[in-house]
C-alpha cells in the first residue's frame, strides 16, 4: 500500500483478501542467505550480500536453494528485512522509513516467521535505544480515521479485546536489532475517541481486526547508548579498577533458578512454570517442575534432546564435555535404577555390535575404587550373572573367577607381597591347570619349589596342606627332587602307567597302568651296582627292548658284556637272531638265527673240509684216502700213510658227503678207528654207524654225525690221536667221491 493510500483517511479497500494479498505478494530482501533450519518449505528471498546482486532464494524439501538449483549452507539469518537499509540520517540515528506489519490471526497475510523484523542500523554500536511510530487505520468517534502515535508514549493493559500482543528489541550484534512483534497485534489503545458502537473504549493495533480494517506500519528510529564520556556503551561493565571486564566475564546477573519468584515465562498470556520455543513448526517446551527444568516436545508428549558442547556446575566449570564425531551413530546411554539395584552405563546406537573406551589422559590412570567392606567390583556376563569379581576391601586384595556360585578360581596377596592361587568345587573335577604355548617357567628366588598334600580349600581359606616333596635347585648344576617324608614318591601319567621312586632303597619301578604288576625295576644297590628287570605277572612276555636312535654302545671300565650261561637259546623271534652263553664246560658262545639254527662255540671252534675220491670194485668195506691220493685202501695195517690222519685239536668228526655212480640199497656202515700214542695205525673201532639208504646212482648221500646217534661209540677226536674212517656200501660203489667235514677245538 503506497503513502498516499496511508494517508487516505477515506480509503478503505473493499477486500479483506486483496489487502492481504498486495501485502504478500512483495518478497523479502536479506542482506544474509538463510541456513537450511529456518523458514518453510515454499518461502522465497531475495538476499543482496555484501559486495554482491541480488540472488533469489527459494525453501524446498527443507533445503534453501539459489534460483539456479544450487544448494548453500550460510551460518546466519534474517527475516523479513526493513526494506533496503538505508544510511543513518546523523553520524548518531538510524530512521528505518515506513514499513508494514502483519499478524498470525489471517493465514492470507502471513510472511515467514510472523513478527519478526531486522533492522541493521550500521552504527557500529553495542548498545542501542530505540523509538518506535506505529501508523494505522481505526475508529474516531464512530468514524475511519488514520493515526500516527509514539508505541513509547502509552501503557498497554487488558482489555476487551486482549490476546497475545506486543514487541520487544533484540540486539543482534553492534550493527543489528531485530524486533519481536507479537503474531496478533502491536498494542491496545485506550480513549473514548475510539468508542464504537458497543461502547468498547480501546482497540487491539492489528490488522486483523475484523471490524476496522487497515494495514499498520512501523518507523524506528535507533541510536547508540552514550556513556559518561560521551561514547558508545560497550557490552561489557566497569570493573571496581574502572577497566572493563573480558568478554567472557560479562555482568550478567540470574537468580540461579529457572523461575523468578515462583513465576516463570508469560504463556497464553498466563503466568506458569513452563513456556514454550517453537522453530519451523517443530519447537520445544521448556518446563520448571520443582527446580528441575525439563526439555520436553512441543506438544508435551515425550522428553526432547539437549544439543550443546559442554555441561557445566554450579561454579560455571565444565563437568562433561561432548565432542561432535562426523557421521555419528553411536552413544552412551546412561540408565538409573530402582532400589537395590545399580545405575547403568551402556553404549547404544545403529551398531548391532559396540564397544566402550575409557581412556585416560597422558600417563594418567584409570580409576575404580571400591566404597566399603562389602563393595567389590564385579565383571557380570550379559544375563548379569557374576563372573568375576575384585575385592579390594583389605590389605589382601583376590581376585575371583566364577564358573558357578560353588565353583570359583582364587588368586590373592597379602602386605608382605605373598600370593596364593587355588580353587574350590562342590564336585569332583576342580583340577588346577597351567598351559604354555611355549616354554612354562617356574622361578623360586631361594631354589627351592615345594609340593604338598591334603588340605582342601574353602570358600573364605586357603589350605596350606603337608609338604610331601620338594624341588630344589639351590646347589649349582643340580636340581633335585626329594621326599620330605622319606616315603616312596611316585610320577604317575594318566592311561600310561606310574613311575614309582624309593629313596631310601634305591629302587626305581616304572608300572603299567593296566597292570600294576607288570613293571621295569631299576634297582641301585651299593657301589652303585645297578640292576634292570622287568616283571611279566602272567607270563615271560616281560621282553626288554634297548631301541637308540644311532648306535648301541656298551663301555665297561671293567671287562666286557657278560651273559649268564644257559642250555640252549630262547624263543625264536621272527627278524631278530639271538646271542648266548651255552653252559657246557666250560662255557661257549653261541648264535641262533630265527630260523633255530644254533652256531656254538663261535670264536672257539673251526670247521675242517677235506675231500677224498677212489673206487672200489667191491661192496665191503673201503678206507678213505684222506692224505691227498686217489687209491683204493681196503686194509691200513701196510698202508696207514694213504688213510691215517692225525687230530690238530680236540674236535668231533660232524658229517660225511658221500656219492658214487652205482645206486645204492641197503645198509651202510660207516666206521671210525683210533689209536693212540705208541701204535703206527688206526687199528681200534672208536664209533660205528649203522644207516640204511636208497638211493639212486650219482646221488649223494649225508651223513651227520653230530645229529644221528650212533650204533656205538663216539665221533669225538681226542688231540694228537690217529685216526681212519672207512665206508660198507650197499654195492659195490665204483667210481666215488667223498667230502668230510671236521670242527676243532682251537682253544685245545
Amino acid at each position: 500500500m503506497s503513502e498516499d493510500n496511508t494517508k487516505n483517511k477515506g480509503f478503505i479497500p473493499n477486500n479483506r483478501r486483496l489487502q492481504g494479498f498486495e501485502q504478500e505478494n512483495t518478497i523479502p530482501i536479506v542482506n544474509i542467505a538463510p541456513k537450511d533450519n529456518e523458514g518453510r518449505n515454499g518461502d522465497m528471498l531475495i538476499v543482496i550480500e555484501p559486495m554482491g546482486t541480488p540472488v533469489l532464494y527459494f525453501k524446498a524439501k527443507n533445503s534453501w536453494y539459489l534460483a539456479t538449483t544450487e544448494a548453500k549452507k550460510t551460518e546466519k539469518k534474517r527475516y523479513a528485512p526493513v526494506a533496503p537499509p538505508n544510511n543513518p540520517t546523523s553520524a548518531s540515528v538510524h530512521d528505518t522509513g515506513w514499513f508494514a506489519v502483519n499478524d498470525s490471526n489471517d493465514a492470507n497475510v502471513l510472511k515467514r516467521r510472523l513478527g519478526t523484523y531486522a533492522v541493521s542500523h550500521n552504527l557500529s554500536s553495542d548498545l542501542v535505544s530505540t523509538n518506535v511510530f506505529c501508523r494505522f487505520e481505526g475508529l474516531k468517534d464512530g468514524a475511519n480515521h488514520l493515526y500516527v502515535i509514539d508505541l513509547n508514549s502509552h501503557i498497554s493493559n487488558s482489555g476487551p479485546n486482549a490476546n497475545r500482543y506486543g514487541y520487544w528489541v533484540e540486539i543482534i550484534d553492534n550493527n543489528t536489532i531485530e524486533f519481536h512483534i507479537s503474531p496478533d497485534g502491536l498494542s491496545i489503545i485506550y480513549s473514548e475517541a475510539l468508542s464504537d458502537a458497543n461502547n468498547n473504549t480501546s482497540t487491539l493495533i492489528s490488522s486483523s481486526d475484523s471490524n476496522n480494517l487497515g494495514a499498520i506500519e512501523l518507523r524506528v528510529f535507533v541510536s547508540p547508548v552514550l556513556n559518561k564520556g560521551n561514547k558508545k556503551a560497550k557490552m561489557e561493565t566497569y570493573k571496581s579498577d574502572n577497566k572493563y571486564n573480558t568478554l567472557s566475564d560479562k555482568s550478567r546477573i540470574s537468580t540461579g533458578n529457572s523461575i523468578v519468584n515462583n513465576l516463570g515465562a508469560k504463556v497464553d498470556g498466563t503466568k506458569n512454570d513452563s513456556f514454550s520455543i517453537d522453530s519451523d513448526g517443530t519447537g520445544v517446551l521448556l518446563k520448571n517442575n520443582s527446580g528441575i527444568l525439563r526439555v520436553r516436545n512441543l506438544a508435551d508428549s515425550s522428553d526432547a534432546d539437549v544439543q550443546c558442547s559442554s555441561i557445566k556446575d554450579s561454579n560455571g566449570k565444565k563437568v562433561i564435555d561432548i565432542a561432535a564425531a562426523s557421521s555419528a551413530v553411536n552413544f552412551i546411554k546412561n540408565t538409573n535404577s530402582a532400589s537395590t539395584n545399580a545405575p547403568s552405563i551402556t553404549p547404544e546406537g545403529d551398531d548391532d555390535d559396540i564397544g566402550i573406551t575409557v581412556k585416560p589422559k597422558g600417563e594418567g590412570d584409570v580409576f575404580l575404587q571400591s566404597a566399603g567392606s562389602n563393595s567389590h567390583i564385579q565383571f557380570l556376563k550379559s544375563d548379569s550373572t557374576v563372573k568375576a569379581q575384585l575385592d579390594v576391601t583389605s590389605n589382601t586384595p583376590e581376585l575371583k573367577l566364577l564358573g558357578s556360585a560353588a565353583d570359583i578360581g582364587h588368586l590373592d596377596t597379602d602386605v608382605n607381597g605373598e600370593m596364593r592361587l587355588w580353587n574350590i568345587s562342590d564336585g569332583s573335577t576342580a583340577h588346577l591347570k597351567i598351559s604354555a604355548k611355549d616354554t612354562l617357567y617356574l622361578n623360586a628366588g631361594d631354589g627351592t619349589i615345594y609340593l604338598n598334600t591334603a588340605g582342601e580349600s574353602t570358600a573364605g581359606s586357603f589350605a596350606e596342606g603337608t609338604s610331601r616333596a620338594l624341588f630344589s635347585f639351590a646347589t649349582a648344576d643340580k636340581a633335585i627332587l626329594s621326599s620330605i617324608t622319606n616315603d616312596d614318591m611316585q610320577i604317575s601319567s594318566l592311561g600310561t602307567g606310574n613311575v614309582e621312586l624309593n629313596p631310601a632303597s634305591g629302587v626305581t619301578k616304572f608300572l603299567n597302568a593296566g597292570d600294576a604288576d607288570d613293571l621295569c625295576t631299576i634297582t641301585v644297590a651299593g657301589n652303585g651296582a645297578t640292576q634292570i628287570s622287568t616283571t611279566d605277572s602272567d607270563g615271560t612276555a616281560g621282553h626288554l627292548v634297548l631301541k637308540p636312535n644311532g648306535i648301541l654302545k656298551c663301555q665297561a671300565e671293567d671287562g666286557g658284556i657278560s651273559i649268564l650261561e644257559t642250555a640252549s637259546a630262547g624263543t625264536d623271534t621272527a627278524t631278530f637272531g639271538q646271542v648266548w652263553v651255552k653252559n657246557s664246560t666250560p662255557n661257549e658262545l653261541c648264535f641262533t638265527d630265527d630260523a633255530g639254527t644254533d652256531i656254538t662255540g663261535i670264536g672257539k671252534y673251526i670247521y675242517d673240509i677235506q675231500r677224498v675220491g677212489y673206487n672200489s670194485p667191491f661192496a665191503s668195506a673201503s678206507f678213505l684216502p684222506m692224505n691227498g691220493y686217489i687209491v683204493e685202501v681196503t686194509s691200513i695195517s701196510t698202508r696207514n700213510e694213504f688213510a691215517a690222519f692225525v687230530a690238530p685239536h680236540d674236535g668231533t668228526l660232524e658229517k660225511i658227503m658221500w656219492r658214487s655212480e652205482i645206486a645204492q640199497d641197503g645198509s651202510f656202515r660207516n666206521l671210525l678207528y683210533e689209536s693212540s700214542d705208541g701204535t703206527e695205525a688206526p687199528g681200534s673201532g672208536h664209533g660205528r654207524w649203522d644207516i640204511t639208504v636208497d638211493v639212486a646212482a650219482n646221488t649223494t648221500i649225508e651223513f651227520d654225525f653230530s645229529a644221528d646217534a650212533a650204533t656205538s661209540g663216539t665221533n669225538v677226536l681226542t688231540k694228537g690221536r690217529i685216526y681212519a674212517i672207512s665206508i660198507d656200501p650197499a654195492s659195490a660203489p665204483q667210481d666215488t667221491n667223498a667230502t668230510v667235514v671236521f670242527k676243532w677245538d682251537i682253544t685245545s
